[in-house]
């Protein structure tokens, strides 16, 4: 299938998402499912550590120290996997759209290579964009260095400067939303044009001018989408949060279980959406700048024609009567 290429409106971004995505379902959905894999391994891991550890006796500082490792190990195994799945799922629909269809395996094999550098791309992709919120985490420290205030929370003083953080803060979050928004088309380039980490970052911040707006727009539908799901699948197990106050503040492990697998779940069905809408803003913003779709026509005029059979007739024709 020819995808055409030509400037999307808004709508037609959206609408060309959800088309390849219900397409090519099971591709995109398999190249997330080792995202989600991972992910739902690591939850699995921080969750079953606490639980254990309660279970043996173990004091509460020792579950606290297991449910810490679970969270770093299962931090770098979502940066690991959600590099890798972004990258790929950008390379599919990139080679959608040059007539080609990767595949799940075709796709892993086309980053691969470059795995540590995506790694270091989403690193920095969400360093450069969250920046302010960690500041700003930071500076709730400041009132304990305060001489004469130390660890009194009814200081005048150290009250002021939670209110002080709490504005900060609220500044702070529209702020990483748009420089989110801003570097948000590096994966795709990377994936695309071969670039390192800092070129890659510049050039989503050259492509994004005037799209960014509808890379947020991608970012609420989608956020949306997630939490109607979310509802959904949570309407079987709500009735145990309703009891927690009865259970000490603890879910039954099959509730806990079918909390783990929902979230397998969502991280296979909605994460493809997103990257998909990303890639195919990415692709609009170098045919609007750069005449991305001349250059594809250029380069499919120039691929060989396919290569005649021996024997076979033209297309439209009967075969030769024999006398």
């Amino acid at each position: 299938m020819e995808i055409e290429l030509r400037p999307l409106s808004t709508g037609e971004v959206l609408d060309r998402t959800f088309r390849l995505y219900r397409a090519h379902f099971l591709v995109f959905v398999g190249i997330a499912g080792l995202a989600a894999l991972l992910e739902t391994a690591g939850n699995a891991l921080q969750v079953l550590t606490f639980r254990f550890a309660l279970m043996d006796g173990a004091q509460k500082l020792i579950a606290n120290f297991a449910s810490g490792i679970g969270v770093l190990i299962q931090m770098l195994l979502v940066l690991v996997a959600a590099s890798l799945v972004f990258a790929a799922i950008a390379r599919e629909v990139i080679a959608l759209h040059q007539n080609s269809n990767l595949g799940i395996a075709g796709a892993y094999r086309a980053v691969l290579p470059r795995w540590f550098r995506f790694v270091r791309l989403a690193v920095m992709w969400w360093l450069a964009a969250g920046w302010p919120f960690i500041v700003a985490m930071l500076l709730v420290f400041v009132p304990f260095l305060i001489p004469g205030v130390g660890g009194s929370t009814t200081s005048p003083l150290f009250v002021g400067a939670m209110g002080l953080w709490g504005v900060v803060m609220f500044l702070m979050v529209p702020l990483c939303i748009w420089l989110f928004c801003r570097y948000s088309l590096c994966m795709p380039a990377s994936a695309m044009e071969d670039m390192g980490v800092l070129q890659s970052l510049k050039r989503s911040v050259m492509l994004s001018k005037g799209l960014r707006w509808r890379i947020f727009l991608l970012l609420m539908v989608v956020y949306v989408l997630q939490s109607i799901l979310m509802m959904g699948l949570m309407i079987p197990i709500v009735g145990f949060f309703l009891n927690l106050a009865k259970t000490h503040g603890v879910l039954p492990l099959g509730a806990v279980l079918y909390e783990i697998a929902i979230g397998f779940v969502l991280i296979a069905l909605i994460t493809p959406i997103y990257i998909v809408g990303l890639t195919l803003i990415y692709i609009d913003a170098r045919v609007r700048k750069e005449g991305f779709d001349i250059e594809l026509r250029m380069q499919r005029s120039a691929e060989p024609p396919p290569v005649a059979v021996a024997g076979a007739q033209p297309e439209g024709t009967a075969p030769l009567a024999m006398e």
